[in-house]
């Protein structure tokens, strides 16, 4: 699987956890759009996304961040498979940690692990992919991770550092833990703990997701390779399509994670708080024209006699402003050229989850 970046103060989970579901996502949501664009969306995939939840339906990006809740009593459609994989692994010496379902991606797992050899095993299904389990070690500062699985459905790139190895489906996991002992490197392997589980599991996925958008999203070789397994012809607005929805996704996203460290950060009174929370704006290398310009229209003055032409007259600057500027930046010259320096008050920095430029907007009256 990919690599994750370095976290400060805790041990990753192995990259599996990340960008399995990562990869089942975005995968699904990339085939969807590709056919969308093409004009060729199937009854069929749409009925599934039917079944995936209202974000992957509605065409958006996966979630940049996902939730574990226990679950008890769990009926799994295909208990049989499932109840079979864990006999076969508690045989070579795995143990329970729990079944959790994962929000809002609407799918479960199991997961173990095997205190003697420093490895998780975690089993999933998902109602798009069906079963599917991995065996993963990792290293206690993140930097690399070795992964067996017997994923076979997605066409998603891995880093590099952190291989993941495909094996059948029909594999066992005996077999692949077999496998997995005798060909994973000779590194100081993290301990692994079922207390830890939860944590490690959606922080390994936040910061999988956090590499995938700073580098722009879905490539244009990911996007071929599946469009090419669809049999849908690819062109280029594909790419762009696909690619912008990924920054917009990720400047709506971090914005809570934004404001709850910001509040962290800074020395406001509870008042103060509350009558600037809801007119933060959080400028950063993800920031779009769109999400620019639905910050200033209330600032400009309405002219009735533009036609409606206004909006698209604003975003032809913002755009324009956008391809060649980044980051804050971008908005400061926005700003300067509609005349609008000094209607935004700056306010500082936020480092975390990403660098961004901290802006109080005006008050409207409705």
């Amino acid at each position: 699987m990919g690599a994750f970046l370095q976290l400060v103060g805790a041990i990753v989970l192995a990259i599996i956890f990340a960008l399995v579901l990562l990869a089942v996502a975005a995968y699904f949501w990339i085939r969807w759009k590709i056919k969308n664009l093409a004009g060729n969306i199937t009854d069929q995939l749409t009925e599934a996304f039917e079944g995936i939840g209202g974000a992957l339906a509605a065409g958006n990006v996966p979630s940049l961040r996902i939730q574990l809740m226990r679950v008890e009593g769990h009926e799994w459609k295909n208990a049989e498979q499932i109840e079979e994989w864990t006999k076969n692994l508690e045989e070579q010496g795995f143990e329970q940690i729990g079944d959790f379902d994962v929000s809002p991606m609407m799918m479960e797992l199991r997961a173990m692990l095997h205190v003697e050899s420093s490895t998780y095993a975690v089993l999933y299904e998902h109602p798009m992919v069906g079963t599917w389990f991995d065996i993963t070690s990792l290293m206690e500062d993140g930097q690399a991770s070795y992964t067996i699985s017997t994923d076979q459905k997605n066409q998603m790139d891995h880093r590099e550092e952190h291989p993941n190895v495909r094996v059948t489906a029909i594999t066992t996991p005996a077999k692949a833990f077999e496998k997995f002992l005798k060909d994973r490197p000779q590194l100081d392997w993290s301990k692994v703990s079922a207390g830890e589980f939860v944590p490690r599991f959606e922080k390994a996925y936040a910061d999988e997701m956090d590499w995938r958008v700073k580098r722009g999203g879905p490539t244009e070789a990911e996007i071929r390779r599946i469009a090419q397994q669809d049999g849908t012809e690819f062109n280029p607005q594909m790419v762009s399509s696909i690619q912008d929805a990924w920054a917009n996704q990720a400047s709506y996203q971090y914005e809570e994670e934004l404001q709850k460290n910001y509040l962290a950060q800074s020395d406001h009174t509870a008042s103060e708080w509350e009558e600037i929370r809801d007119r933060l704006f959080f400028v950063h290398e993800f920031t779009t024209a769109t999400c620019i310009a639905e910050q200033i229209e209330d600032v400009i003055p309405d002219d009735d006699d533009d036609d409606g032409d206004a909006w698209e007259k604003m975003m032809s600057t913002i755009r324009r402003i956008c391809d060649e500027k980044p980051g804050a930046v971008v908005f400061d010259r926005v700003l300067e050229e509609l005349h609008l320096t000094g209607r935004f008050e700056k306010r500082g920095t936020v480092s975390e989850p990403i660098e961004a430029t901290v802006y109080v907007c005006p008050e409207y009256d409705y």
